[in-house]
C-alpha cells in the first residue's frame, strides 16, 4: 500500500504548471531527485519556455510545505550536484570572494 504522501505526489504531478510561462507540465518533465517518507525534491523542465525549477515538498504534522525556485541546472546537473561528496564551499573560497569584492570597489568592470 502506498504511503499517503506518495499518493498526493502522484495527484500533484498531474497539476503542475511552469512558474515562468504558466503552461502545464507533462509527467515526463517532472523528475523526482530525492524522495523520503516526508520530503521530496522535484526537478521541473518546461518544454515551452525551456526553464528549469527545483521544488521542495515537505509533508508532515504541520501540513504540506512547498518551496520552489528557478534554476539553471538541468536534471542531470542537479543529480550530479546533489550526489557529489565534495561540493561544499570552503572557507578559503569564501575569503577569496570577500577579498575580491572588497578590493573591487563595486566596479562592474572588475566582474567581467
Amino acid at each position: 500500500m502506498k504511503h499517503i504522501f506518495e499518493k498526493n505526489l502522484e495527484i500533484t504531478k498531474e497539476n503542475i504548471y511552469c512558474s515562468n510561462c504558466g503552461k502545464k507540465l507533462s509527467r515526463e518533465n517532472i523528475s523526482v531527485l530525492i524522495q523520503t517518507k516526508e520530503k521530496t525534491l522535484l526537478h521541473l523542465n518546461c518544454d515551452h519556455c525551456h526553464s528549469f525549477s527545483l521544488v521542495f515538498v515537505y509533508s508532515g504534522k504541520p501540513g504540506v510545505f512547498v518551496f520552489g525556485m528557478a534554476t539553471d541546472l538541468s536534471n542531470k546537473e542537479a543529480i550530479k550536484f546533489l550526489t557529489e561528496k565534495n561540493n561544499a564551499i570552503s572557507m578559503d573560497q569564501v575569503l577569496e570572494v570577500y577579498q575580491f569584492l572588497k578590493s573591487s570597489k563595486g566596479m562592474m568592470d572588475d566582474f567581467i
